[in-house]
């Protein structure tokens, strides 16, 4: 059984100063359009002969870089949405749809007393070097970038 936790129990990351790609800088932003470019690129060209690489991008774990393509293919894309887009995953997990109080006062009420918990799959992502620079994504996709490619199927570094 997957873990779930409280609505919007938001994470910390790491004090990341120094990391160019975390940089909130605006002279920066064309760094972030082509780590979330390639990104992109990657992630579509890993097809079931590289099975390791696209089993990777499509599975991030904590730490990894990564990008969603929900922010930064929008059509009326903003230099915030590009920074939120890209940065080092924090934690995946399931979240309650609604607050407790929410769902005591009409969700409880409305969907009834035996039926479960609404949850859904929320990223957290760290897109700046300080350790609340954390968005939340929900909704979304959450991609790897392979950029410390040491284990089979992984040999680029950025």
């Amino acid at each position: 059984m997957t873990e779930i936790y409280p609505h919007k129990s938001r994470p910390k990351g790491t004090d990341r100063h120094g990391d160019p790609l975390l940089s909130l800088d605006e002279k920066d932003a064309p760094i972030r359009a082509l780590v979330a470019t390639l990104g992109w690129y990657l992630l579509r060209a890993t097809t079931v002969s590289v099975a390791h690489t696209h089993h990777r991008a499509h599975h991030p774990q904590p730490g990894d870089l990564v990008f969603i393509p929900d922010g930064f293919l929008r059509r009326n894309r903003t230099p915030l949405d590009l920074m939120h887009s890209v940065g080092y995953l924090v934690a995946e997990r399931h979240e309650y749809l609604h607050s407790d109080e929410d769902w005591q006062q009409w969700a409880r009420a409305e969907w009834g007393a035996g039926s479960p918990r609404p949850a859904e799959q929320i990223w957290y992502v760290q897109y700046g070097p300080n350790p609340v620079d954390v968005i939340r994504w929900e909704d979304a996709d959450c991609h790897a970038i392979p950029h410390e490619l040491r284990a089979p199927g992984w040999q680029l570094h950025l």
